[in-house]
């Protein structure tokens, strides 16, 4: 079932982003291969994972990390403390608007960087994915130098 979906879609959007432009903010962004794409589903009830495309590469996780710093800040801190410092309000703002007050919802740059001062450490988030994905996140200091370029 998942090759009969789940590949269809996958190469339906690898199609779709040959539309769009690789970022040149980020030097290193600009260099990656815009047909690289991969998918991965796990299920949880079934304990399965199933994967398609190009999945023995490797990609910074960028903005992706948001939902999950926003999952482990929930399970930790709990839902009163974590929207004491941002809304769950929707935005027209870009992702990287920085409003005045607090910042409109965790999913915008200035919601994350908020939650991420929650954080009782710089490894924290990365050890909690890591046992959560059973992964082996890491920093990619090269990458992070090329976004701090």
């Amino acid at each position: 079932m998942f090759e009969k979906n789940w590949f269809r879609s996958l190469e339906l959007a690898k199609n779709e982003s040959l539309k769009g432009k690789l970022p040149s903010y980020i030097p290193l962004l600009s260099q990656v291969d815009p047909q690289t794409i991969a998918i991965a589903i796990q299920h949880l009830q079934e304990n399965k994972s199933e994967a398609a495309g190009d999945i023995t590469n490797t990609f910074p996780l960028m903005s992706v990390i948001k939902p999950f710093l926003l999952l482990y800040l929930l399970e930790n801190l709990g839902f009163d403390q974590v929207f004491q410092l941002v809304d769950r309000l929707p935005s027209q703002e870009a992702f990287n608007a920085i409003p005045e007050g607090k910042p409109h919802n965790p999913m915008l740059n200035s919601g994350a960087i908020a939650l991420s001062s929650l954080l009782p450490s710089s490894e924290t988030l990365r050890n909690w994915l890591n046992v959560r994905a059973d992964a082996n996140l890491e920093l990619d200091q090269l990458m992070l130098n090329s976004v701090r370029s």
